[in-house]
């Protein structure tokens, strides 16, 4: 997300807020997380050395909060706020915003968190994912408003779609950030569950994940490729379309070619059963 963009948001919230350029010092024990949070963890490495930071120089930037009854509910600074826990501290220097919507504050949650630079791509990708649902944002408002394609916004979403194997991979390890890469992964399941069961295409999606994290994105679309011509027959062809699937039948079958194609309908039939499960 550019720091235009960011800009704005703290701005409009400073407008809605009664004294909110004013830095008070607020006990630590009563905050409360934001509901809208969406942050999935916060790696003790890099806790230890923002305390470490905090205590050599200070906080140079406070944290923002909104009022909640008598407490506080922070809106950006969840790290701040741990670091300053490990460190012992009391209270800490914030911001204090008032008047603002459960729209605003979920809206700052995302953004806050979307501008972290150790975020993996799973954790973009649902802060993105929650910030569209929730906000009723398009594909195009979001590809505006961080400078990035609005392809490039619906390939990292649908990452979330890949088996739990790899996105958990990605995840822990932040093994790859190829999004154009991930996505041919999620492209091949189309094609594969034509011809394939539910089981088998995901199999199919970790070990071609392996490969690209040992050999990059071009060997990985040499692998689709050949796996792809491979499904292929001389005589015959099924392919998945937005109407349904398609067989294509060039000339008459041999028996075992019967087999094979009766083998492909009954796969079909067995993965989309699975899916209505």
């Amino acid at each position: 997300m550019n720091n235009i963009y960011k800009q704005a948001m703290i701005n409009k919230a400073k407008n809605l807020a009664i004294g909110g350029n004013k830095v008070d010092n607020i006990k630590i024990h009563s905050l409360i997380d934001n509901p809208y949070q969406p942050r999935l963890e916060i790696r003790e490495n890099e806790l230890r050395e923002l305390a470490e930071s905090i205590k050599e120089q200070g906080l140079l930037q406070p944290i923002i909060v909104t009022p909640k009854n008598d407490n506080y509910i922070i809106i950006a600074g969840h790290r701040r706020v741990a670091a300053h826990k490990l460190l012992g501290k009391q209270e800490i220097k914030t911001i204090v915003l008032n008047n603002l919507t459960d729209k605003d504050l979920m809206a700052f949650s995302i953004t806050e968190n979307l501008q972290r630079k150790n975020l993996n791509i799973i954790e973009t990708a649902i802060a993105l994912k929650e910030y569209k649902i929730k906000l009723n944002k398009s594909f195009s408002d979001i590809a505006k408003e961080l400078g990035k394609t609005k392809t490039y916004i619906i390939h990292l979403i649908n990452v979330l779609k890949l088996p739990e194997e790899i996105i958990e991979d990605i995840k822990i390890n932040r093994s790859t950030t190829d999004v154009k890469a991930l996505n041919m992964l999620n492209t091949l399941k189309d094609k594969l569950s034509v011809v394939l069961t539910t089981d088998e295409v995901k199999e199919t999606q970790i070990r071609l994940y392996e490969i690209l994290l040992k050999k990059g994105r071009e060997h990985l679309k040499q692998e689709i490729d050949k796996l792809l011509n491979s499904q292929k027959t001389n005589n015959y062809n099924i392919k998945k379309t937005n109407k349904g699937i398609s067989l294509e039948i060039y000339q008459k079958l041999s028996k075992k070619e019967l087999e094979e194609l009766e083998n492909f309908i009954n796969n079909l039939i067995k993965s989309k059963n699975e899916t209505n499960i």
